[in-house]
């Protein structure tokens, strides 16, 4: 083991460079390391990030009519070092329609909101609805899939 002279982080034999700021065994840190991408986190960062976490004010940036592609949205944004959580994904049904009004919600915190709407402009995203009329628009999809869903189970139904 060896000590990080940057960060003081405990760092394996093995490696080369300190996992917590990416920084030698000489001290020298390495200007294209970035942590949320590369870095791993030592205990004590993570539980101060934890609890900086749970302060933080979350916004819905995009909504989404399943569970599966706002997953996909998230990974995107964590591969970009942007937390991002799902909300209401155990609302939608095994068909993978939603079931709520709100759809499936895909949350970030605050801080990072313009960011993570750039990055789901850059795929070709919707983007969570701003007026009232983008509002509309949206509860009208999510009614379209709800009669879908009605219309799937009619049809099953009858002999």
């Amino acid at each position: 083991m060896w000590i990080c002279s940057k960060c003081g982080e405990n760092v394996e034999d093995d490696f080369e460079v300190c996992w917590s700021c990416g920084s030698n065994k000489e001290g020298t840190p390495n200007p294209e390391f970035i942590p949320e991408r590369e870095g791993v986190m030592g205990d004590q960062a993570y539980q101060t990030q934890q609890a900086a976490m749970r302060e933080e004010n979350l916004v819905t940036v995009a909504t989404f009519g399943n569970a599966p592609e706002a997953h996909m949205v998230r990974s995107r944004l964590e591969a970009e070092g942007i937390h991002a959580f799902v909300m209401d994904d155990l609302a939608a049904t095994t068909w993978g329609f939603v079931t709520s009004m709100d759809g499936v919600q895909l949350q970030v915190p605050e801080k990072d909101a313009a960011r993570a709407r750039a990055v789901m402009a850059s795929i070709h995203r919707t983007l969570a609805p701003e007026t009232e009329e983008e509002k509309d628009n949206a509860e009208e999809h999510i009614q379209a899939d709800r009669n879908a869903i009605r219309t799937d189970r009619e049809e099953k139904e009858q002999p």
